[in-house]
């Protein structure tokens, strides 16, 4: 994953942000509240139409005209507050009509002595909201040009220096009013721009870092992996080949009964059919289908040859070994992995019994078979007992891939959806009984 990876979701979540924000700002609450000032605007305008000096009724039809256009407009943008989105060209258009028709009705009521002068406040002040700064100027100047006309032309009954120092003062006056909720808002706007962008920034950031540590987490786990591999396999493959050793120097040496060498030469034949299993796990391996400990293999097998050929790839042959199988000749269907389980088990034995006897004997019953491995070696503690099977962990004197046997045991068993139990045995040594569900 680049970099650009990384920070396109950032700025998505960005511009989402800014979206909800221009939704909920732009639309939810300054639309209505603008609406809700329009509507009273417009009720204000009503009364001062019907209850105030006659003044304001010098043109009543016009004036009438424009108080209902109003409510028609008025209720428009409450039932459509979209059109008020802040930045749009709805906003500009819904500006440029509050100017005309709070002008028009300035006009109507008596020009420079009409008190509707004071909706154009609120025109200016509100376009500065929702307008972008360029419109607002723009509509602001408009707004405060139409004024000093209607002040000047409207009603020519006030001499004209009255007329053109109230023309003045409130074109004016709207202009800057105008003019300063315009740039309080360009200046909002940027403020939130800026922090917008230092979040997104420091998002972007974060979210490299936390890429980098999780990039940087899965390499040495990677390289774990592959060291551990590597030390399993050289563990899986010491014994078995050690053992091709000796029966293939007892089969060159000439000497030995038929029966020997026949057993020599069905040994040969399984270690090696076991290599090769082994060979077909790791190449699971390389096209990242499985794992050092092998995938799922499954074949009949006679308990008894199998549990034989297991215990030779680790050096133990009768008479050291001791083998009893229940029933005898037992034909089952078992996870060759098993093979590599019962091997390091024997492997196990032999280190630390020395030449004394290793008894195993099995079990096949209809739902499970059950396996017993024991040795006669030192045993351990109560207390060892627990972290016997942990990775890495040795307790007794060995080279190399020290401390896996026993962890390689354990993962296969409960691949196998098997128990596998450790305890000490009577009169000394060390008791490890297995299940393993047919």
């Amino acid at each position: 994953m680049s970099t650009v990876a990384v920070v396109e979701p950032v700025r998505n979540r960005h511009a989402s942000t800014r979206l909800a924000l221009d939704e909920v700002t732009g639309t939810t609450a300054v639309s209505r509240l603008t609406g809700a000032i329009r509507i009273g605007v417009i009720i204000a305008a009503t009364l001062l139409f019907a209850f105030g000096p006659e003044s304001v009724r010098a043109h009543p039809a016009v004036t009438l005209c424009l108080v209902a256009v109003a409510w028609c407009y008025g209720v428009t943008t409450v039932c459509l507050p979209r059109l008020e989105r802040i930045g749009t060209r709805e906003a500009m258009a819904v500006g440029l009509v509050d100017a005309v028709v709070a002008t028009e009705l300035l006009a109507s009521t008596g020009g420079s002595t009409s008190p509707a002068v004071a909706i154009l406040f609120l025109v200016v002040v509100s376009g500065g909201i929702r307008i972008r700064l360029r419109g607002a100027v723009v509509l602001t100047l408009a707004i405060a040009a139409a004024t000093f006309m209607v002040g000047m032309l409207a009603n020519t009954a006030p001499p004209v220096h009255e007329r053109l120092g109230w023309s003045a003062w409130w074109s004016g006056f709207l202009f800057f009013t105008g003019l300063l909720a315009a740039g309080i808002t360009f200046l909002a706007e940027r403020q939130q721009e800026q922090v917008l962008g230092a979040q997104a920034r420091a998002q972007v950031e974060h979210d490299a870092a936390e890429y980098e540590r999780e990039l940087r987490d899965r390499l040495l786990a990677s390289y774990q992996a592959q060291q551990d591999g590597l030390r399993i396999i050289l563990h899986e493959f010491r014994t078995p080949v050690a053992s091709l050793s000796a029966l293939g120097s007892n089969l060159v040496r000439k000497g030995g009964t038929e029966e020997t060498r026949h057993m020599a030469s069905v040994l040969v034949a399984s270690h090696v059919e076991h290599l090769a299993e082994m060979l077909d796990g790791l190449a699971d391996v390389a096209r990242m289908e499985g794992s050092p400990l092998g995938t799922p293999r499954r074949r009949e097998v006679d308990l008894e040859q199998f549990l034989l050929a297991a215990a030779d790839a680790a050096g133990l042959r009768p008479p050291q070994l001791h083998l009893v199988v229940t029933p005898a000749n037992a034909q089952v269907v078992v996870d060759v992995r098993l093979r590599r389980v019962i091997t390091n088990l024997a492997d196990n034995a032999v280190r630390h019994s020395e030449s004394r006897p290793i008894d195993i004997t099995a079990r096949a019953g209809a739902q499970e078979i059950e396996i017993s491995v024991a040795d006669r070696g030192p045993g351990l503690r109560p207390e060892q007992l627990a972290g016997v099977t942990e990775k890495y962990v040795s307790l007794g004197d060995s080279r190399g891939t020290a401390g896996l046997g026993l962890w390689i045991v354990e993962q296969i068993t409960r691949a196998l959806g098997g128990h596998l139990y450790f305890r000490a045995r009577d009169g000394g040594g060390l008791r490890v009984d297995l299940t393993i569900p047919r």
